[in-house]
């Protein structure tokens, strides 16, 4: 199977697989913040991003987030690794926040992982021990993180961002913009 998938193209876009951080362990504004400093970590390498929703995240608020700083945002109807494994072509890269699918996507299709690590400070104390497990965890498996300043001056207006266009999304998945 990992030969046929190394023969599968990919695609310039990167996926960002989204996780319950919302309420639990960031607040609105911090996740929009970090969710800007993603987009323009990618966009200086010249990749859109399209934002792989996790059921239990508020899919209203997320299409704000996505239409405000410009990125493509994909409900699928089966869990990623389905997805990927019927999907055309594959990211070139697949990022997040804290999911522990990104193991399970880089080992079934070798794909490149880099973890964007919420900023200790400006998360909720009760969830912080736990992250610092977590992000231990992602850096002995040797993926690659990425510091976030977090800088809240930093979110950018709707007249700062185009939204992308939509991408297939794979099979049974809609796509938002």
């Amino acid at each position: 199977y990992k030969n046929s998938v190394a023969t599968r193209p990919t695609s310039d876009h990167v996926d960002f697989l989204g996780s319950k951080v919302i309420g639990y362990g960031i607040d609105e504004k911090t996740f929009e913040s970090l969710m800007h400093e993603v987009i323009a970590f990618y966009r200086q390498q010249g990749k859109s991003l399209r934002y792989i929703t996790h059921r239990s995240e508020p899919l209203d608020y997320l299409e704000k987030v996505a239409l405000k700083l410009g990125f493509e945002l994909v409900n699928l109807s089966n869990i990623i690794e389905v997805a990927y494994a019927q999907a055309d072509a594959l990211p070139s890269e697949i990022a997040t926040f804290r999911t522990a699918a990104v193991s399970n996507l880089h080992t079934i299709f070798d794909l490149p992982v880099r973890i964007f690590e919420m900023p200790q400070e400006r998360l909720e104390s009760s969830t912080r021990e736990n992250l610092k497990i977590i992000y231990k965890n992602f850096r002995e498996q040797g993926f690659t993180i990425e510091q976030p300043l977090c800088a809240e001056d930093k979110i950018a207006g709707p007249d700062t961002h185009k939204t992308t266009a939509t991408t297939q999304a794979g099979p049974a998945s809609s796509t938002h913009k």
